[in-house]
């Protein structure tokens, strides 16, 4: 008789195991999804700097040619 409890004690405790990480495991493929966009979305930021960054330097040169052309006149 003992053994039928402690069975069925482990067997529920098996269930509810299941039942609390089925869930858990459906949110971190949400979650894993959810990284992937955001590392997408942060190598395309990265890349837009650095295309901002060379246009900053090509701003400063054409300002510097601007001051230059205002001396001269």
């Amino acid at each position: 008789m003992f053994w039928w409890i402690a069975l069925g004690a482990v067997g529920f405790g098996l269930v509810l195991l299941v039942l609390v990480v089925l869930p858990v495991l459906r949110r971190l493929a949400g979650l894993r999804r959810a990284m992937a966009r955001a590392q997408r979305r942060s190598a395309e930021l990265q890349g837009m700097r650095a295309s901002v960054e060379g246009l900053q330097e090509r701003l400063a040169e054409v300002a510097a040619r601007t001051g230059e052309i205002t001396v001269r006149d």
